[in-house]
């Protein structure tokens, strides 16, 4: 995801849609082996995912832990906490056009993998340290390399 931001606008583009940005709710797919990897663990986390599908919380668990769209504006003015996306109105087709535009240029100018089409090079990055599961206790599931590999 890439974002740019005015005194009026969040606008975000979210190259990989089709992710989970909070690491997959399947723990059989998820890196490591941990169903929502990427989100640190808490009581609110859990009770956020044990009742995903009920009425009054399905929407705190698709702000935190559902896929996001491809593009997202928000209007600071109207909504300064960020929660409703405004994207898809007609209203802000301009506004979204023209940010999307800038965003697009800043990061062309700037080398961004994501618009050069190499956007895939950040799901390869070796990491530096062992990967543990919960407790920090237990053995690493990744090797560790050394920086000269």
């Amino acid at each position: 995801m890439r974002a740019i931001r005015t005194d009026r606008f969040l606008y975000i583009r979210n190259f990989a849609p089709d992710r989970w940005p909070a690491g997959s709710p399947d723990g059989d797919k998820a890196f490591g082996g941990r169903a929502y990897g990427d989100c640190d663990g808490s009581p609110t986390q859990q009770f956020v995912v044990e009742h995903r599908d009920h009425p009054k919380y399905e929407r705190f668990y698709r702000l935190a832990f559902g896929k996001r769209p491809a593009e997202e504006l928000y209007d600071l003015e109207r909504d300064p906490h960020q929660l409703t996306n405004v994207a898809g109105l007609p209203e802000y087709a301009e506004a979204k056009s023209e940010l999307a535009e800038r965003l697009l240029a800043e990061l062309k100018a700037t080398g961004d993998p994501r618009v050069l089409g190499d956007g895939d090079a950040f799901d390869h990055y070796p990491y530096r340290r062992p990967m543990r599961a919960g407790n920090g206790k237990s053995k690493p599931r990744i090797p560790v390399r050394s920086p000269a590999e």
